[in-house]
């Protein structure tokens, strides 16, 4: 039996990766990512507390292991591996999106062909010398694990020169704010199924999300998604078939009021209950 045919009952495996391994502080307005799990979790019970609300996924704990980006890589691409071969969908919450490549590694071994639909103000496209969370999508891309011809970027908008060389050189597609604004939500969810098969690999930075409603972020940039544009393209992708979800980069010490934890809480209810029940 195939991985794929595995997951085939849609359970959601939660995994919290509390490191901010490879954030660099020249581009970083905080670096305390390592705390946004626990941060998440707690503004998710506060949410439901009291409301008879079916919560549906198992959550794994943390991941441990070293405080490197080695070590967190290497954690993530096994457990992802570890979650797919048992027939679950793993939900990781950074953390910093260096973590992404790690996954992307297990995801990579375990089913071979996906879609990467990357939610992100920034490429993540930089051609360091080291991994960080500027060039894991860099590194997906030198290390093969990650097809240009099936990489969305979404909601990007701060793009540096050498990454804006990377995406002309492969073409890669990308959408922005003002896409959404022209086109509408439900005709780039058409653009994108028409473009990209599943299954899908969900990789979301919050920082993809106007942050004068999401400042809780590492990088914050004005001229982002509304929330519920993003959750409506998520979802409906997890609904057509998703084999990995993430969901990064929210910094505590940035956020007001906890909103984007909440923003980030509902985004993780949301697509489990997706994965799970195939409804909204």
């Amino acid at each position: 039996m195939s991985t794929l045919d595995k997951i085939s009952k849609h359970s959601i495996a939660v995994l919290g990766v509390p490191f901010s391994v490879g954030c660099r502080e020249e581009t970083s307005f905080s670096i305390d990512q390592h705390r946004a799990p626990a941060i998440l979790r707690h503004a998710y019970d506060d949410m439901m507390s009291g409301f008879d609300i079916l919560r549906t996924y198992d959550d794994l704990g943390d991941l441990k292991v070293e405080n490197t980006v080695d070590a967190v890589l290497n954690g993530c691409k096994s457990q992802v591996e570890l979650i797919l071969s048992g027939g679950q969908i793993p939900l990781l919450l950074g953390g910093a999106h260096t973590l992404t490549l790690g996954s992307l590694r297990g995801v990579h071994a375990a089913v071979r062909d996906y879609s990467l639909i990357y939610f992100d103000a920034h490429p993540d496209l930089m051609p360091h010398p080291q991994i960080n969370y500027g060039s894991s999508l860099y590194y997906g891309l030198v290390e093969k694990i990650v097809d240009p011809s099936r990489l969305a970027l979404i909601g990007v908008r701060q793009i540096e020169r050498a990454e804006q060389q990377v995406i002309d050189q492969y073409k890669i597609f990308t959408r922005t704010a003002l896409d959404f604004e022209e086109r509408g939500s439900a005709a780039l969810v058409r653009e994108i199924c028409e473009s990209f098969p599943p299954p899908y690999a969900l990789s979301i930075d919050l920082d993809s999300i106007e942050p004068s409603h999401c400042p809780g972020v590492t990088t914050p940039y004005p001229g982002g998604l509304m929330f519920r544009e993003v959750l409506f393209v998520a979802r409906e992708l997890s609904k057509r078939g998703c084999v990995y979800i993430d969901i990064v980069e929210l910094s505590p010490a940035n956020d007001r009021n906890n909103e984007t934890a909440r923003i980030a809480a509902m985004l993780m209810a949301s697509l489990a209950e997706v994965a799970v029940l195939g409804r909204y």
